[in-house]
Order: C-alpha cells, then structure tokens, then sequence
C-alpha cells in the first residue's frame, strides 16, 4: 500500500509540475522564444581603450612652485607680467611635441664611439682591469645625437647657466636662474649635468680672472677672495693664463646665440679608480713642461698660441668622466713635491699641430679634418652603460700627455675644487624636486582619467591620501632647496647684505630698493655676510642628500600610482614617463658625494668656526637664524591659524634646542658616526622654520595644512627617533585627523589638486 501511494504521489506531483510549466511558458502562437544575449570581447583594435592623462602648462599647475617664488623673490620680480610669461612659455614648450622628439632620441641614439678598429676596444671589467684587446690611440669620434645637441641648445639659450652671471637681478640672479632651471629640467634628458659642470667652473674661472688688471668680465661681486690667479707658480710661469681663463668664462656663460660667443660646456673629472669622493690617492700625474719656442715653430704654430698648448702635460687615468662631449674640463693631479692635489683646466681639443693620423673615414671624419683639432691628448677607452642618465656620454678617459693650465696655488686644489662642488650640489637638488614634481604631476593627471569600481582615483580617499603625502614631503622639499639657491645668491653678492655700492647701476637701484622696503620673506643670518657663508655651507650639503632620497621614493610612488604602464619605457608618452624619470634620479643621491659623504661634511660645517671674534660655529649660526625667524611677529588676526601655527613654532624649537645640545655635547666621531639621523633631524628643524614662516604671512590654507602635517603630525620627522630626538608627538595629532577621514580627504583633494572637491548635499563627492 506504501509503494502503491508512492507512485501514485510521484505521478501526481509530475503532472502537476508539468501542467504548470505549460500554463507559464509563453505560447508559440503568441510569440517567438527570446534570442540569447551573446558576449562581445574585446580585441586589439576595440574595446576600452585608457584615456590619456593630459599634462597642463607646468608653470601655471604648479602653484607649490608659484608660491615658493613669491616667497624667495621680491613681489616687483615674482608679480612682473613680463617674468611670469617667461616662465609659462618655457614650461609650455617643454612638455610640447618638439622636445618630447628630442628626449626620445636622446634616449634612443646613445652615445657611440666610432672607428674602423671598433671591434678592438678594450673589454674592461666593472672595476677597470683590462679582459680584451686595446685599441689604436688615434682618430676615435664621440658621436652624440642630434635630439641630445638640441636639448642642450635650448638649455643655453634660456639662461639656464648665463643667468647667474648677467647681472640683471643682483643677489636674486640665482632664483631666478634656477626657476627655469627648475622648468627645463624634467625635460632636459639630464643635460643638466653638463650644465652644472659649466656653471661651477665658470664661477670657478671667475674668480681666477678677478686680479687681473686687464680683466674684460662682468664685474659681478664676489663674496670670496679671488683665487690666486697662477700667472705663475712656484717660479713656474703660466704665459697667457689671464686670457685663456677669461676666453673660456666668457664661452661658458653664452647663450649661444648669433651675436654670443661660441657656447661652451665643462667637465668636472675627479673619481679615479682608487676612490670617488675620497680624491687623496689619485694617481694623476701633471708635470711642468712648456713647449719650447723652437717646439711651436715646428708645430708650425705662432708664439702666442696659448689657445693650444698649456703649460702643464697631464696623465693619468680617470674613472667616470661625465660629460666626454664636453669643450673643457677642471680635474685634479699631483705635481712633483707637492703634498697635495692640483686643480687644472684643460680643453678637451687643440689644434691639430701635425698631421692627423686615423683609422676613421667618410664625411664625419672630413669634417673633423676641417676642424684642424684632434684630442688633446684625451683617449676615451670605453662608454660607460648605466641604470639611467643614458643619453650622457659617461666613460672612462685615459689622459697622455693633455696640456692644461694650473688653477690656483699648487697643492691648494681641493679647495678650488670646492667652489665647483657648492655650486653643483646645489643643481643637484633642483633636479631633484624638479623630477618630483614633474612625476606627481604625471600622477595626478592619470588620477583624474582613470577610473575604479567607476569612481576617478582622484575621488578614492586611500589614493588621495598617497599623493598628498607626496605634496606635503615635495613642499617641504622645495623650501629648503630654494632656501639653499637665495643663499647662494646672497653668498656671491655680499654687498647687497651690508655695505652697498656707492655707485649702483639702474639695476643695483632697483634691487636695493626692493630689498629695503621688501627685504626677503625669511631672515637672513644676523651677522653679515661671515653668517650667511656659513649657513649655505650647512643647507646645501642638507638639501643634496634629502631632496635625492625624496625624490627617488616619490617617484617609486608615482611610478606605482600608474600601475604597470609606468614600468614601460613608453617611448610614445613623451615628457610622461615617469620610469625614465626615475631612472634618471637614482644618480642623484650618488654624484657630487653620497649621503654618508655628505653627512660627514654637514658635520665639518656645523662645527666649523664661522666667526674668528666671536668664536661663532656653524650650529650657532643656524640657532640664531632658527630663533629669529620663528620669532618673526604675525600679520594675521587671532583665531585657529595662529593657534596652529604658535603649536608648530613650539614643536620647531623645542625640536632644535633638543638637537643643539646634542651637537654641542657630542664628540665629532659621534656625530659623524650617526650622521644621516643628524641630516633627518636638521632638515625637520630647517623646514618647519620655512614652512611656518610661509604660511604666517598670510595664512594659506594650503600652507597652513603643508605646515601642521610637516611638524605636528610628523610628516618631516623620519630618521629623528633614531638619533635620540623627542618621542613622536604628532601620533595624537594625526589619529584624531584620521578619525574625520571626510574631511580628511577633502583637505587632501584640496592639497592635492589645489581646488576644492565639488561637493553635493553637504557631502564630498569621493
């Protein structure tokens, strides 16, 4: 009965289910079944395609930069219609087409040495010990492309080093300069390094030729004595020295144009195989032989050709010579009893003084022939391959027989060589927040096309928060690197600082009057220009080692912020690529000395005696001037923005008072010894004063928020902890921030993008 009820329910439930399928299925005479929908895929020619990010003029979007030079220029230059179209022109044409072109083949068509016994050179190992066949010594071309020659024509031609030296702004001559400088460098494809090696040795040349009596060069005042001009040497005669020296600043400092003189760019060769930065085993080797008069008769030269032929015969073998395309170059050698080092220049061609023997052919070398110049006894061994910098032709050189006028006292050429290495150092941390702030523009525009869960990365609160990070460290940055360019303005024109001219030019008028009633926004060193020296000693070797590394992490964010297309060479992205950007900034921590370098020299600086009366070091400098410019009064009324900025000034001088005892109290060992926590600490201290002092003067929110994240959260405290500096105060200041993270993220669209995020119904948008 149980198996009969069974069935029977089975096929009861059966009939049922079916007669309720028929009753709500449609019926076929009503209308036809549905057609499937099918699934389209894409394929290399449809489907989504990323639009673009769009980079806007790199002057007018950057108002981190625009504020940085009200700050550090007198309001009649930084407001000037005339300046600023100057600056958005240059920021324009280098993100245009054209030097996106010349970039590409730069980086494309590296340099190449070419010769019919190619296949011979030398095969060295990382170290320099030969592994292979040598090569002839003669007819060895150094081919550049033509993208890199253009890229470096176009530096000349925008002042990019002539400003420095053309006197129309006076001690502002140098922020000026290096605003440019600041516009063309992500674009330059590092042309700047050639370029900083000219500048260095044009100051460097300068000073040589300042006790001539028949000097014909710009009177541009000096803050140092001149270097000894070596007419003659130790009973060692230089015949024409004053002239060759004046001859080759005058083509370092021209723009290149029709009615210029021929321009000309430096090297700067120093690192040996014995050591980099560490020049006291160099074996370089200059010995004292003029060419005789019956010599030059048979060269078929003239008495008088100094154009040619130095004094001093110098080899050696030097290292990593950058810049082997270069017209001169300033290196160190021995000389025989002497204890020390030598400074000499050197041009890297001379006069073809006999027949040209060469295994090169074909127009080129024609052209070379024309020339009537062979090398002056410079054999490029090999073209060094490298991470980044790719389109500079950096190499190893074997000097035999290069012929070269000494630079100062003989012995003394270590500290000629310093006036290059301020100087440089200096460009060097203006590449550095320049490619920064190149990248996070790049990041920023790919946030504002790109789309998550169809939300923009600009309007996603974690991605936000990542790139005003970013801002507030590239702000801070920025600060201290123009910080150590007004500096060195001031530094080379003391008489701006005390003791005016008593006859000015319309220029210098105009200068003095800005500076009186709108002296810079910052307090320079009350103690003359002695003060103002020591100080640019201490901030340029602060800035070069912080704003390498920051710029190297930033743009290893940015790089990342792009996902994996950034990772690609993306030769089509033109001035967007933030890889190469990255590439080429890994240099920077390396070149004109290493962190651990440059950390030992903070140290000398800050322990130095700057003041021979007062008995004044270097850290009593920076104290007085930390104090003065905290202690500067407020133009704004009461409310939470003096608040704000009274608990930054407390945080910034407790900070430095903790980190004065403790250079005070330590033995140099010690301090060199925990020297990059010393760099980490200072640079907090030196930033939040610029930063505070910024924003005190008229309360930009923006300035004001770059100012509490920087000192009171913490932004600018890493590596303090580690040196024994106050616990981490901003660990309150930030949590409660975090816990408002709407707000939080409409202050960071705010800094991020520098406008407001639009809002709806009360709330952000994100």
């Amino acid at each position: 009965m149980a198996s009969r009820h069974s069935r029977q329910s089975v096929v009861e439930r059966s009939t049922h289910a079916a007669s309720s399928r028929a009753t709500s299925l449609p019926s076929s005479r009503s209308s036809s079944p549905p057609k499937p929908q099918r699934l389209k895929h894409s394929i290399a020619s449809s489907g989504f395609f990323q639009e673009p990010p769009k980079l806007g003029n790199q002057y007018s979007d950057d108002l981190a930069f625009q504020r940085a030079l009200s700050f550090y220029l007198p309001s009649q230059l930084s407001r000037s219609r005339e300046f600023q179209q100057d600056l958005f022109r240059l920021a324009q044409f280098a993100t245009s087409k054209r030097v996106a072109g010349w970039i590409d083949d730069a980086e494309k068509n590296l340099p190449t040495l070419e010769g019919k016994n190619i296949a011979k050179e030398e095969i060295l190992e990382v170290w320099g010990r030969q592994r292979g066949a040598g090569i002839d010594k003669n007819g060895k071309i150094l081919k550049t492309s033509e993208g890199w020659k253009k890229l470096g024509e176009w530096g000349g031609r925008e002042g990019v080093v002539a400003i420095g030296y053309e006197g129309e702004f006076g001690p502002y001559c140098r922020v000026v300069q290096f605003a440019k400088y600041y516009l063309y460098s992500p674009s330059s494809a590092l042309q700047t390094c050639p370029l900083a090696m000219t500048d260095g040795a044009a100051r460097l040349l300068y000073r040589q030729s300042q006790l001539s009596p028949r000097s014909h060069l710009p009177t541009t005042p000096s803050s140092h004595k001149p270097i000894h001009l070596p007419g003659e040497t130790h009973g060692k005669p230089q015949p024409g020295a004053k002239q060759v020296f004046e001859e080759a600043y005058k083509k370092l400092i021209s723009r290149g144009g029709p009615d210029d003189y021929e321009r000309w760019t430096s090297g700067q060769w120093m690192t040996e195989r014995p050591g980099g930065s560490d020049v006291s085993n160099t074996e370089t080797v200059a010995v004292y032989s003029p060419v005789t008069s019956e010599e030059i008769g048979e060269l078929g030269l003239q008495d008088g050709d100094n154009d040619a032929l130095g004094p001093w015969v110098i080899s050696g073998y030097k290292f990593f010579p950058s810049a082997a395309d270069a017209n001169m170059t300033v290196l160190l050698a021995r000389t025989e009893g002497s204890n020390g080092l030598s400074a000499f220049y050197a041009p890297l061609k001379r006069k073809a003084l006999a027949p040209i023997e060469s295994d090169v052919e074909g127009e080129e070398f024609e052209k070379f022939l024309g020339e009537q110049e062979t090398w002056n006894g410079v054999r490029i061994v090999r073209l060094k391959k490298k991470l980044g910098t790719r389109p500079l032709a950096t190499s190893e050189i074997e000097l035999d027989g290069m012929r070269g006028w000494m630079i100062g006292e003989e012995g003394q050429g270590v500290k000629a060589i310093s006036t290059i290495l301020n100087i440089t150092r200096v460009h060097n941390s203006v590449n550095a927040v320049a490619f920064m702030r190149r990248g996070l523009a790049i990041a920023k525009a790919f946030a504002q096309v790109r789309k998550i869960s169809n939300r923009a990365l600009a309007h996603t609160p974690l991605h936000l928060r990542t790139l005003s990070h970013l801002e507030t460290v590239f702000r801070a940055q920025l600060h201290l690197t123009f910080l150590a360019v007004s500096l060195l303005g001031f530094d080379e024109h003391p008489e701006y600082i005390s003791n005016p001219p008593v006859v000015a030019t319309s220029t210098q008028q105009y200068i003095m009057t800005s500076i009186q009633s709108e002296p810079p926004n910052y307090l320079l060193p009350a103690n003359g220009p002695g003060a103002v020296r020591a100080l640019f000693l201490i901030v340029t070797p602060l800035a070069k080692a912080l704003t390498a590394k920051a710029s190297i992490a930033a743009l290893a964010e940015c790089m990342e912020s792009l996902g994996g297309v950034d990772y690609l060479e993306n030769e089509e992205f033109g001035g967007m690529n933030v890889q190469r950007l990255f590439r080429d900034a890994n240099v920077l921590s390396i070149w004109e000395g290493t962190t651990n370098v440059l950390a030992v020299e903070l140290v000398k600086s800050l322990l130095r005696i700057s003041d021979v009366t007062s008995g004044l070091r270097g850290f009593n400098v920076v104290g007085e001037w930390v104090e003065a410019n905290l202690g500067m009064g407020y133009h704004l009324p009461s409310g939470e923005t003096r608040e704000i900025l009274e608990r930054c000034k407390v945080n910034a001088w407790s900070s430095w008072t903790h980190l004065e005892r403790r250079i005070g109290s330590r033995s140099r060992e010690d301090l060199v010894a925990s020297g990059r926590e010393l760099i980490a600490w200072l640079g907090y201290v030196v930033c939040a004063v610029l930063l505070i002092v910024d924003a005190r003067r008229d309360g930009d929110i923006i300035a004001l928020e770059t100012c509490r994240r920087w000192v009171l959260e913490g932004f600018g405290r890493g590596g303090m902890f580690a040196a024994g500096g106050a616990e981490d105060g901003g660990q309150e200041e930030r949590r409660g921030k975090e816990e408002k993270w709407g707000e939080r993220a409409v202050m960071d669209y705010h800094m991020t993008f520098g406008e407001r995020i639009e809002k709806k119904l009360g709330e952000p948008k994100l």
